[in-house]
């Protein structure tokens, strides 16, 4: 009986790993975000976004079994300056490292999502995460991110 609480421990661990998000809601903060979406597939979404007070979860640590740990949160409304979309999303990191493993975007009601994230690059000491030329895709539609999106200073442990 006692791999009864270790199956249920792996299983709510896989579980936990599995979703892409921060661990709580993201609230505004005072913290500044500024990106450019550019060759977009929908013309409309290019443009610059950015927010002077960047909604943010909290940044969430998963410890993955047999796979890198990696840490993750969310971000929300950060609007279009010239009006129209809005944008939120998840960033994931890996753990004491630059290295973003994943990106997922929503805007214009599709979700954007890349795993190979060109020049990309996580300070921990700036608080911050900056993409140069990330092209994400919905299946055919594309856009590409560059700029800088920022994360809560009390992180856990190697986020």
């Amino acid at each position: 009986m006692k791999t009864l609480p270790l199956i249920s421990s792996v299983l709510l661990a896989s579980l936990l790993a599995a979703c892409g998000g921060g661990g709580d809601d993201p609230d505004p903060t005072s913290l500044n975000s500024a990106f450019t979406i550019t060759s977009a597939t929908d013309p409309s979404l290019n443009g610059a976004y950015g927010s002077t007070n960047t909604p943010l979860s909290g940044v969430n640590k998963l410890e993955r079994i047999g796979a890198t740990d990696s840490c993750s949160f969310t971000f929300e409304n950060i609007p279009r300056l010239a009006g129209g979309a809005v944008a939120k999303g998840s960033v994931e990191y890996l753990v004491d490292s630059t290295t973003v493993r994943r990106l997922v975007l929503e805007l214009g009601g599709s979700i954007y999502e890349t795993t190979t994230v060109g020049t990309s690059t996580v300070s921990r000491t700036n608080n911050n995460v900056s993409f140069a030329g990330s092209v994400l895709s919905a299946g055919t539609p594309t856009v590409t991110l560059s700029g800088t999106l920022p994360m809560r200073s009390d992180r856990p442990s190697g986020c």
